[in-house]
């Protein structure tokens, strides 16, 4: 154990901290309940941001992997990127099988879903970003914007065929159905009261090549905490199921 710790304390003192907490708890377990966890701490609040979002991550019996990461030597202003990942597995995987030559041996971790956090010294939610080609809908994206991308002389109607054609529940002709799916009292709970300022889908960007495909949703939408103060937030969802990729807080 001693030959496999020192490359590993060697590796991590150059330049960055990473501490990684693995949970050999499910993200609900098959047949059991699970208490709301009201906690400052932001691993308790990625969980249950995610769990709340995608729903369908719960009683799958499914590994959550939490990952930290930052410069060890400057003093932090903002709580270091958290990342969770949630894995379809029984096992544990530690630190041991992610670095070094005994990790080698083990096939690569392929996560269901992966989300990362950005936390501002208080606690409080900076930025959230979710992937997943399944829950998250990432590989229908990709296909759609590399169908469109090679058709850059396509006019806005014949990408937004394309985008139904592949089975898009949500696309620019489709506001009022979006507006009334979105997941406002889950993230109420997290960012606070929220009134949407404006919705607007993000057809294509204007390139000197031609347009490139965007092909998602941003919402703005403004908080108001008890006391008062407001914040803005900017809300990417994608347009097949309408699921949260990104939240964005204004400085």
């Amino acid at each position: 154990m001693r030959e496999l710790y020192l490359p590993l304390r060697r590796k991590l003192s150059l330049v960055v901290l990473i501490i990684t907490a693995v949970f050999g708890f499910s993200v609900t377990r098959p047949g059991a309940t699970q208490e709301p966890v009201r906690c400052p701490n932001p691993v308790y609040e990625a969980q249950r941001i995610v769990q709340t979002l995608y729903p369908e991550t719960r009683g799958k019996g499914y590994a959550v992997l939490f990952s930290v990461g930052g410069t060890y030597d400057r003093a932090w202003k903002n709580l270091p990127r958290l990342e969770l990942a949630i894995l379809e597995t029984n096992s544990t995987p530690s630190i041991e099988l992610l670095l070094g030559e005994k990790g080698r041996k083990y096939k690569p971790l392929d996560p269901e879903l992966i989300a990362s956090f950005g936390f501002d010294k208080d606690g409080r939610i900076e930025s959230v970003t979710i992937h997943g080609d399944a829950l998250a809908n990432d590989k229908k994206d990709k296909q759609i914007s590399e169908l469109v991308n090679t058709h850059r002389n396509w006019s806005d109607a014949q990408v937004v065929r394309a985008l139904k054609e592949a089975g898009a529940k949500y696309g620019p002709e489709d506001k009022d159905s979006f507006l009334a799916s979105l997941p406002l009292k889950d993230l109420e709970e997290f960012l606070g009261k929220l009134t949407i300022k404006s919705a607007e889908f993000q057809l294509r960007h204007d390139q000197p090549g031609g347009p490139i495909p965007e092909l998602w949703w941003t919402v703005e939408a403004e908080s108001r905490s008890t006391g008062g103060k407001t914040q803005i937030f900017t809300l990417i969802l994608e347009p097949f199921a309408g699921k949260l990729n990104h939240i964005i807080r204004a400085p």
